[in-house]
């Protein structure tokens, strides 16, 4: 009886009808799913990226450029979104720019 049970239960298992026992590496994946924390999902990325256009002047503050100088006070003056010119004490605003006082 029990042989004939047995091979009852693994017709029914092998034809999908009884589920299997043992956890499977989707059911473990699906557990991790579970047990990660919440994240809020993320806003979509902007179809196009933004480029500052004009001037701006960053004047009085402590500058440090990549070459390892260090002003203080130095300034940055960034035209259309990229740094045009970097250099120690004060410069005056070109027309037009806004300028940050550091």
């Amino acid at each position: 009886m029990l042989r004939a049970t047995a091979l009852v239960l693994g017709s029914l298992f092998a034809l999908g009808i009884l589920p299997a026992c043992t956890t499977t590496q989707a059911a473990a994946k699906e557990t991790k799913t579970l047990l990660e924390p919440y994240r809020p999902p993320s806003p979509p990325p902007d179809p196009e990226p933004r480029v500052a256009h004009g001037r701006l002047l960053i004047r009085g503050a402590k500058v440090m450029t990549a070459a390892g100088d260090i002003y203080e006070p130095g300034y940055v003056l960034v035209e259309d979104g990229r740094i045009a010119e970097v250099g120690p004490g004060e410069r005056a605003a070109p027309e037009g720019a806004a300028v940050v006082e550091g």
